[in-house]
Parts: structure tokens; C-alpha cells; sequence
């Protein structure tokens, strides 16, 4: 791993812990999904939309929340909830190859930019010094969001919604 000194102060704010009996506990994230696609100045329902995959974009928050929730936090569950589809519930398990990448990239920006009180160039990571290890994070990241378990799938039915405001699209 990195020397803590050699990195900014971290934190992460997961939506919950769970702890368990044998005193390992998992972070708790909630996502809510719009089901609505643009077609020219107005929304719309996609009635076909479907949950496809935990999306890559969540795993660097999954693993910094599981980073910064200690050694005893073995995985994250991410509930993924749709206005109109139900829900999806997923497991993803602690990487330490993935935080070890995701904290070398941090290492970088931060000397090379931070400490510089530099403006860092778009795409910074894109840059020859650190493109293919980037493109390398980048696919790590995707087989880290393929490897998530699906642990439930929760109809729309089953949803429990305010009996105030159930109709929500008139």
C-alpha cells in the first residue's frame, strides 16, 4: 500500500453499516434510478427499462466506503431502486487490488497536482505517464462491477411507496 502520508485526508459516507455477530460488516449504499428517456424537448417512461448490471461507475465509491470502514468491512450492498421497476440488491466484495490502483491514482493526482497547486489538464490520467495503467483501472474497474452478486431482485409490488403519492406520472 501507499505511505498515509503520501495521500489527502480520506473519508466516504456510506447510506448505512451493517454489522454482523462474528464482527466483520458490510457498507450500505442506496441508488435510485430514473427509468426516463429524452425525446426532444420532454421526458418520458422507457417501459422497457431493465436493471443490466451493476454500472462500473459505482465501484470507486463502493471501495473507498469499504476502505474507509476498516478491515473488518469484508463487502458493500448496493440497493438500486427504480421509480417504476422495482429494486435490485447487489453484493460486491472488498477488492485490495482494486484500492491499492484506486489509491495509486490518488497518490498521483495529489503530488502531481495538489501539493503543485497545479490545474491539472483534462483527462489528466490520459496523459503518456499514465494511460495504459489508467486503461488497465479502467477494465479492472468493469470486471470488479461484473463480479457484483445479485442477492435480490425486488418487484415493483413489493416496493413499499407512501400511500400519498403513488401516482406518480398522471
Amino acid at each position: 500500500m501507499i505511505d498515509n502520508n503520501q495521500l489527502p485526508l480520506l473519508g466516504a459516507s456510506p447510506d448505512g453499516l451493517i454489522h454482523f455477530d462474528d464482527g466483520h460488516c458490510e457498507v450500505l449504499e442506496v441508488k435510485n434510478s430514473a427509468p426516463f428517456i429524452q425525446s426532444s424537448s420532454r421526458l418520458s417512461i422507457n417501459k422497457a427499462f431493465q436493471f443490466k448490471g451493476l454500472g462500473s461507475w459505482f465501484i470507486p465509491q463502493l471501495q473507498l466506503e469499504i476502505l474507509c470502514s476498516g478491515k473488518s468491512c469484508t463487502s458493500a450492498i448496493l440497493l438500486q431502486l427504480s421509480a417504476m421497476s422495482g429494486a435490485i440488491v447487489y453484493r460486491v466484495e472488498r477488492d485490495n487490488t482494486y484500492i491499492t490502483m484506486m489509491l495509486e491514482f490518488l497518490h498521483d493526482f495529489y503530488i502531481e497536482y495538489v501539493l503543485q497547486d497545479k490545474v491539472p489538464p483534462p483527462n489528466f490520467f490520459m496523459t503518456e505517464l499514465h494511460k495504459e495503467k489508467y486503461k488497465q483501472f479502467l477494465q479492472y474497474t468493469k470486471k470488479v462491477s461484473e463480479s457484483a452478486k445479485v442477492i435480490a431482485i425486488i418487484p415493483q409490488r413489493d416496493i413499499q411507496r407512501s400511500s400519498l403519492n403513488t401516482n406518480f406520472f398522471c
